[in-house]
C-alpha cells in the first residue's frame, strides 16, 4: 500500500515538474497587403517587439505578405528594409509571400529577397494559421504618426493660447500629434 502511494506521489511530482518546466509558446501572425515600405517596417518592428517581450525562444512570428505588399520584398528593395528582413529571418521570423500576388504583379522568386519563403495563397495562409491557434495582428490598421517638430509644437501651443485655450493644442494639431507628444502643458 505504501509503495503504491509512494509511486503515485512520484508520478504526480514528475508530471507537475514537467508541466511547470514547459513554457508557453506564443505564435503571432502579421500581414502586409499594401505596397508600403512603412507598413512592412511596422510589421517587422511589431515582430521584434513581441520577441523582446516574450523572448525569441517563446515567440514564433510569421509575416504574410500578399496583394500589392509583395512589391516591398523585391530583391532591389531599399537597403534598410532588405537589411531588416535579413535580421528578422536570423531572429526566427518567417516572412512569406503570396505566389498568386506575385504572379499578378509579374514577379518571380528570383525577383524577391533571398530570405522570403512562399505560400500559394496569402489569405489561405492567414486562415490556416488562425485555425491552428495563431494570434492575428493586422498591422495595416495601425496609422504611422510622425512626431511634430518641437518648434511646430511650441508655435501651435502659442496659437492655442491666443485662441483662448491656455495650455492646450488646437484640436486640428492635437489630432496629428504623436502619442509621445504631450498635448497639454502643466
Amino acid at each position: 500500500m505504501q509503495k503504491s502511494r509512494l509511486l503515485m506521489l512520484c508520478l504526480c511530482l514528475l508530471a507537475f515538474s514537467s508541466f511547470a518546466a514547459e513554457q508557453v509558446k506564443y505564435r503571432m501572425l502579421l500581414q502586409v497587403s499594401e505596397d508600403s515600405v512603412d507598413k512592412l517596417n511596422l510589421a517587422l518592428n511589431n515582430a521584434y517587439n513581441a520577441q523582446m517581450a516574450f523572448g525569441p525562444e517563446n515567440m514564433e512570428v510569421e509575416i504574410v505578405v500578399f496583394g500589392a505588399g509583395v512589391n516591398t520584398l523585391k530583391y532591389y528593395a531599399p537597403i534598410p528594409i532588405a537589411h531588416k528582413v535579413k535580421e528578422a529571418k536570423y531572429a526566427g521570423v518567417r516572412i512569406v509571400a503570396c505566389e498568386i500576388a506575385m504572379r499578378t504583379h509579374k514577379l518571380r522568386p528570383s525577383d524577391m529577397l533571398p530570405e522570403v519563403r512562399y505560400v500559394e495563397s496569402g489569405v489561405a495562409e492567414l486562415v490556416e494559421k488562425q485555425t491552428e491557434g495563431w494570434s492575428y495582428v493586422h498591422s495595416d490598421n495601425v496609422q504611422i504618426h510622425k512626431p511634430l517638430h518641437r518648434l511646430r509644437f511650441q508655435k501651435a501651443l502659442r496659437r492655442g493660447r491666443q485662441q483662448g485655450s491656455p495650455g492646450r493644442l488646437p484640436e486640428s494639431i492635437a489630432a496629428r500629434a504623436s502619442p509621445n507628444c504631450p498635448t497639454a502643458v502643466p
